[in-house]
């Protein structure tokens, strides 16, 4: 066996990798390894389809969980979970803002209950 050749079975680990790799040239380059939230949330709009059913455990500042409505669209849903109080207001008055209220229900719980 030639040491040289590839080994394809490698790719097949983390698609998503692979494919941003592979589309490097196209994708716009802020979007790339600006950090790890950069990266995610792009492997997240690749990976996430209209009608998902999504968790975000720690909702936090809201902005990953109104990334999650945006990309679950009308027939999706997300559930957000945080123990904070002030994290769910945040959370709330940012999905407000945009309309996508209807489509996350804020639960004041640790993600230890999911």
């Amino acid at each position: 066996m030639n040491d040289a050749q590839p080994q394809t079975n490698q790719l097949a680990v983390l698609p998503g990798i692979c494919y941003l790799a592979a589309m490097s040239s196209r994708l716009p380059t802020y979007s790339l390894l600006r950090g790890p939230v950069a990266l995610t949330h792009l492997l997240l709009r690749h990976y996430i389809l209209p009608g998902s059913q999504l968790v975000d455990a720690t909702c936090g500042n809201g902005k990953d969980t109104l990334l999650l409505a945006e990309l679950a669209g009308t027939d999706g849903h997300v559930w957000a979970f945080d123990i904070q109080e002030t994290a769910l207001q945040r959370t709330a008055a940012r999905l407000a803002d945009v309309g996508l209220s209807q489509q996350v229900t804020l639960l004041h719980a640790g993600h230890e209950r999911m």
